[in-house]
């Protein structure tokens, strides 16, 4: 079994801060150790150096798509990469379209704090409702 974070990069205004925002916080976390982490970029192209971080675990996938497809390029390669026995965190910019908005900053760092920080209680609750589906 692993562990694998898709992280779907709209590439506009505060997309940089907010990268290496989720980024920080995937490594005080402890899940780059423990989970493998895809960049999925659109709108634009995305490179090392564009990273505050740099491990080894971090993929760097550039789309060519165009920012009107939204998170569906993010979705369709996570799930061509899907595999038995993974667990997937889906994560994204949240606010990016709008980095004005109190609002919007608020719910990332909700997000954020729920699915990354707590990684390790969220893995546990996929291991439990499989465990209840297979009996």
């Amino acid at each position: 079994m692993q562990n694998k974070v898709y992280i779907h990069v709209a590439i506009m205004n505060t997309w940089r801060a907010i990268l290496s925002e989720t980024l920080e916080t995937i490594r005080i976390s402890r899940l780059l150790d423990n989970a493998s982490v895809t960049l999925v970029a659109v709108g634009g192209t995305l490179s090392q150096d564009d990273l505050v971080i740099h491990h080894n675990n971090i993929r760097i996938v550039n789309t060519d798509k165009p920012l009107h497809e939204f998170e569906y390029p993010t979705l369709d390669l996570l799930y061509q990469e899907l595999e038995d026995d993974t667990k997937i965190c889906y994560c994204h910019l949240k606010g990016v379209s709008q980095p004005n908005s109190l609002g919007h900053r608020a719910w990332r760092r909700d997000l954020i704090d729920f699915t990354i920080l707590d990684w390790g209680a969220r893995v546990l609750h996929l291991d439990v409702r499989h465990t209840s589906y297979l009996s």
